[in-house]
């Protein structure tokens, strides 16, 4: 055991268990960031150090600290929804874990797009095989310029790959039989089968 997780683990021995808060909650909190690299497993989700001033619902059931953490890599992507990541920690065996992992929402999310009536102005333009902004005819496919429907950066990164999904699945409903989807918005009629 290092320096800093032996005065760590002395630190705790005079706290009693349960919930830890105040100056014995900056305390733990100065020794955890002294010998996090010490701690098996304290890399897990690319944790460092310098993260460990979020810590939340700090609490001590010898040998175990455990906490809450708050993650912000999604919301710096766009996302409206922050990870949280529970860890334990035990000191008396040097090692660090997260055992559940929820999420909080730190911004309203964004508001349900209908995509019904753009889907059926564009199934309409490929059935009657018309031109339009958001189309591109090459011989007998058509492919819908998905980023002139649902441009990048439009919504979060999942947001937005389900969005471009529920509109694909919207223009294929709204399609006459006789077009098929032969690849991610790219459609092409059928051939009819003349009858013998």
């Amino acid at each position: 055991m290092t320096d800093a997780m032996e005065q760590l683990r002395s630190f705790l021995e005079n706290l009693p268990g349960g919930p830890i808060a105040g100056d014995a909650k900056a305390g733990v909190i100065t020794g955890l960031v002294q010998g996090w690299g010490e701690l098996s497993g304290s890399d897990e989700e690319a944790m460092r150090d310098d993260k460990l001033e979020r810590v939340e619902d700090l609490a001590w059931n010898p040998p175990i600290l455990d906490f809450w953490i708050e993650r912000h890599g999604g919301t710096v992507l766009g996302s409206t929804r922050a990870a949280l990541h529970h860890w334990v920690v035990n000191v008396m065996d040097s090692t660090a874990s997260i055992v559940d992992r929820r999420f909080r929402q730190v911004k309203p999310p964004q508001k349900r797009m209908n995509l019904r009536p753009v889907a059926q102005e564009i199934a309409e333009s490929i059935q009657q095989g018309m031109p339009h902004a958001r189309l591109k005819w090459v011989g007998g496919e058509v492919r819908v310029l998905i980023g002139d429907v649902l441009p990048e950066g439009s919504a979060a990164a999942a947001t937005l790959a389900s969005r471009r999904k529920r509109f694909r699945a919207a223009v294929l409903q709204d399609l006459d039989g006789g077009w098929s989807e032969i690849r991610a918005n790219v459609y092409r009629r059928e051939r009819s089968v003349a009858s013998s």
